[in-house]
């Protein structure tokens, strides 16, 4: 049975199936609010999205407030898993037999075709990167960023390539269907974000475009650990090496972007690079078959 299938053939589950879902729901978007709001509130803080110029302190205490709806949807999955749906956690996961190499063979893939990519396009394109005054600071960031992009991508993947696929397919949906209504999702929930408003709504489908491409990847290898490797690295590395005045979340780089307004279709043409190799690398390293989208 595929792993997004272990819901199907139990019967009578539909109904707690929502349940898990609404429970979900209510945790990340109530849940998380009401402690973010009580964190602001007792200590006084004003929430940063800027954290180039902060102290290490700063820095820290800001990261951990908004790592806050992650952490508690990460909860929340977890807990509707185990306790409404009856189901191992390790289910959301797929197959783990090989899950480290897995992910450092997903991490160290993207890395080589992100740096070959982002410096190609630099020389071919009217956009440039630039190299950032170095600091101790952005060392101390780069340690505080693995923890934070980590916690993020796993809460991400969780939800959008694993437990709402699962909860779809076992609420009647194809797999197709699943995948295709969660990366619609996702591609929505980032609708506000800050280079949206700076490139055009267009750029919302290269979120669904990613969403599509990774739910494909974790129905073929029967998992997520693979996709956990590619958007972790891939956030990580996008903000600490190509800052960008775009970014929802800016942090102390390594280098950073000067006329991104040219940048939008040469991110497009860096993207479709990526996901073409990588896939083409994974599904031979994986031995990966289009037969595993029909399995039962």
């Amino acid at each position: 049975m595929h792993f997004w299938e272990i819901y199907k053939k139990r019967e009578g589950i539909k109904p707690t199936l929502i349940v898990a879902l609404l429970f979900v729901v209510t945790a990340v978007v109530g849940v998380g609010g009401v402690v973010q709001q009580l964190f602001l509130n007792n200590s006084g803080m004003i929430p940063l999205t800027d954290l180039r110029e902060v102290s290490s302190r700063t820095l820290i205490i800001q990261l951990c407030f908004h790592l806050i709806p992650f952490i508690a949807g990460i909860l929340a999955i977890f807990l509707s898993v185990k306790k409404i749906l009856l189901q191992s956690v390790f289910s959301l996961f797929g197959s783990i037999e090989k899950g480290s190499p897995k992910f450092i063979f997903s991490a160290v893939l993207f890395t080589l075709c992100f740096f070959v990519t982002v410096f190609a396009l630099s020389g071919a394109s009217d956009f440039t990167v630039v190299k950032s005054d170095m600091n101790s600071s952005i060392w101390f960031a780069a340690l505080m960023l693995l923890i934070f992009v980590l916690i993020q991508v796993t809460f991400e993947e969780l939800l959008f390539r694993a437990f709402l696929p699962q909860v779809l397919t076992g609420l009647g949906l194809t797999k197709i269907a699943a995948l295709v209504l969660s990366s619609v999702i996702f591609g929505l929930l980032h609708a506000r974000n800050p280079e949206v408003a700076f490139y055009g709504k267009w750029f919302i489908g290269m979120y669904m475009l990613h969403g599509l491409f990774l739910g494909v990847v974790a129905l073929l290898d029967k998992g997520i650990l693979v996709v956990l490797g590619y958007h972790f690295t891939n956030n990580f590395l996008t903000l600490l090496f190509t800052a960008s005045e775009e970014q929802v979340l800016k942090v102390p780089s390594f280098f950073h972007l000067e006329n991104e307004q040219r940048f939008g279709w040469s991110l497009v043409l860096q993207s479709v690079f990526l996901m073409t190799v990588f896939f083409a690398a994974c599904y031979r390293r994986f031995g990966w078959s289009f037969k595993t989208l029909k399995e039962t």
